[in-house]
């Protein structure tokens, strides 16, 4: 019997029974240094630590495959027995097509590159070898791959273990970035790629237990549908309407694409959820637009996501108000007025504010001791704060001067007086005119 590295094995009786991949075949010492590839049977192994809890915080969240990679020192003899009974098989693990077309992602090729770096000791079969015989375990190729590249002991233990599941070769170290996209990259649903995401529907697992694929009801949004959803929407005119009557408006310029004429003098037998767009007929009929099929447009969950995902949230807020409310109620206050004022710390200005927030007790939560009041001082060439005051009183000349002290005072002095230590982040130091 002739066992070869990276060979799968299955062991279908006995002890041993279990799918295995072969890592080193030693004639001279009577064993095979092979890891199991069973997670089901690692998993049901007594662990160390906390209990896993009855619910899981998230279960949405898709739990990570377990690590596997323990190298077990079979011995050869026995392995012979089983293959003289025929319980020993050579089998073979048909991976995802993936694994086998270039990287396109810069950051996937990336961290592709650097995963190799950190496992080449592993992918030379003679420096695995001499490893594994001389320590009797992994503990040298790890402490080696650490020293080399600077990586952690979790990060190299875990590439272990891809190598193991996937075969020891560089395409099991490619990070599969296909399949988990980014946050900010659009995922379409389109005719010829990826499936519509999420807990399939009662019907659909139905018959999935019975071998049929059922396609959604409501397809995903694909990347027609987003372009037809952008275009609509620069026609509507600002300000925008609601979202209800957004959605509405939406569906019934760029979705509606059938027509039907209905008799003037009778009532439409018919509800629609499209408000019509009717031209008169010559013969006093009306044209009138046919709802659309359940599936041939987007509902208004998936027209609001591609709203809010394509269009900035200060675009957004400018589009619901005029131009002209917009710039005196809601634009950012970016502008200065320098008159008068020839260079930093010739003017500061105050103000003083009610904080939107009710302070309660340390002590006592139930009682509440009341709303601060912040004083902000402004330098106005700079318009950097040089100084505040937060407390409990009533806007006050009394309080305001506290806060000009504050400002103006030395910050070791201020730092002595509240108890805390100074730490300077505006060079030069803000200090006020002395009178000459």
């Amino acid at each position: 019997m002739e066992l070869m590295h990276n060979e799968v094995i299955r062991v279908v009786a006995g002890e041993l029974a279990g799918l295995y991949r072969v890592v080193l075949d030693e004639m001279k010492i009577k064993r095979v240094v092979a890891v199991r590839l069973d997670t089901d049977v690692e998993r049901a192994a007594p662990k160390r630590g906390r209990r896993k809890l009855a619910k899981p915080k998230n279960p949405r969240k898709k739990a990570p495959s377990p690590l596997i990679g323990e190298l077990l020192w079979l011995p050869r003899y026995d392995l012979e027995a089983l293959e003289r009974e025929h319980n020993l098989l050579r089998v073979a693990i048909d991976l995802d097509p993936l694994f086998y077309l270039p990287i396109q992602a810069t950051a996937g090729t990336d961290i592709f590159a650097s995963r190799k770096a950190v496992m080449k000791g592993f992918l030379s079969l003679d420096n695995l070898r001499d490893g594994i015989l001389v320590n009797a375990g992994l503990g040298g190729l790890v402490k080696a791959a650490v020293e080399s590249s600077g990586a952690s002991k979790p990060l190299v233990y875990k590439l272990w273990s891809l190598l193991c599941r996937f075969g020891i070769s560089e395409s099991s170290l490619r990070p599969m970035r296909e399949r988990c996209g980014a946050p900010g990259v659009a995922r379409p649903c389109d005719p010829a790629g990826r499936k519509k995401a999420g807990r399939k529907t009662g019907k659909q697992r139905v018959a999935a237990a019975f071998g049929l694929n059922l396609p959604p009801k409501q397809p995903g949004m694909s990347t027609y549908w987003r372009n037809l959803i952008l275009a609509a929407d620069l026609v509507i005119p600002e300000p925008k309407p609601e979202m209800p009557a957004r959605c509405t408006r939406i569906l019934n310029s760029h979705f509606v694409k059938r027509f039907k004429y209905i008799d003037t003098n009778l009532v439409a037998d018919e509800p629609r959820i499209l408000t019509s767009l009717i031209k008169q007929k010559e013969d006093g009929g009306k044209l009138v637009d046919v709802e659309p099929q359940q599936g041939d447009y987007p509902n208004r969950a998936q027209i609001r996501r591609v709203l809010e995902i394509e269009i900035p949230r200060l675009k957004r807020l400018a589009q619901k108000t005029t131009a002209g409310h917009f710039k005196r109620n809601l634009r950012g206050l970016v502008a200065r007025n320098w008159k008068g004022v020839p260079g930093p710390g010739h003017t500061w200005a105050i103000d003083s504010t009610i904080g939107d927030i009710y302070l309660r007790s340390s002590i006592n939560a139930a009682w509440i001791i009341g709303r601060p009041v912040v004083y902000i001082i402004c330098d106005v060439w700079s318009t950097a704060i040089v100084g505040f005051y937060v407390c409990l009183q009533g806007p006050s000349w009394d309080m305001a001067k506290l806060a000009i002290f504050s400002a103006g005072a030395d910050t070791e002095l201020t730092g002595d007086l509240w108890g805390y230590q100074t730490m300077p982040s505006l060079l030069l130091r803000p200090t006020l005119i002395s009178p000459q």
